[in-house]
């Protein structure tokens, strides 16, 4: 098996040395145990951290709110088929608090819901925003498809591995660290494109069929 190539861009030397985010330890290889099945030649098992350049989560604390703020504090619920929902009843801050609980969002990201409702995800599209807890963002390398990723997300393969991987008091949780290591199975992105057009053509078929 094929070494996964470890995150450590310019642009995440950066945010470390901004002190916005926490430099990470290297994660162990994938083990043989860990992978749910076999992948052609070409592809290659690699933790979600090693093809990302910062993953987070949102502040675990409540902001100073404001009626009519213009920035909003987006939770897992605020997440739906890719896209951020802005309801009525959602939450906002002023730019002074905006510019103290921002995260480095950028168009490569993606939000994920790993509290209550696992699984939400939106792309991050410029939205002036910021995050709570129960959401994780992770922004990708170059040469990795948002859009395969998020096929992953709404998969199977992902669902079995949140329940194993979840806590549990009253409400569900997946840690950051599960994120860290979640095992991707990553074709070439010519290859990525291709899955993602063909499950866009197939998937509505199974829907009507259903």
């Amino acid at each position: 098996m094929r070494k996964a190539r470890p995150s450590g861009s310019a642009g995440e030397q950066r945010l470390i040395a901004e002190k916005k985010i926490k430099k990470e330890k290297p994660l162990a290889e994938i083990s043989e145990d860990e992978i749910p099945f076999d992948i052609p030649e070409s592809w290659k098992w690699v933790r979600l951290q090693n093809i990302t350049t910062v993953l987070g989560d949102g502040i675990h604390g409540t902001p100073q709110y404001t009626i009519n703020g213009g920035y909003y504090f987006i939770n897992g619920n605020n997440l739906a088929e890719g896209r951020i929902e802005i309801k009525s009843d959602t939450k906002q801050v002023d730019v002074s608090e905006y510019g103290k609980h921002k995260k480095p969002l950028d168009t490569n990201t993606i939000l994920i819901s790993i509290n209550g409702t696992i699984g939400n995800y939106a792309f991050y599209e410029g939205e002036p925003i910021i995050l709570g807890k129960s959401t994780c963002y992770f922004s990708l390398l170059s040469g990795v498809s948002k859009e395969y990723i998020c096929m992953l997300i709404k998969s199977k393969v992902f669902f079995d591995y949140a329940k194993r991987e979840a806590t549990q008091t009253t409400i569900k949780n997946v840690s950051l660290k599960s994120m860290r290591m979640l095992p991707v199975p990553l074709p070439p992105l010519a290859e990525q494109k291709r899955i993602v057009e063909k499950l866009e053509e197939l998937l509505p078929l199974c829907e009507r069929l259903k």
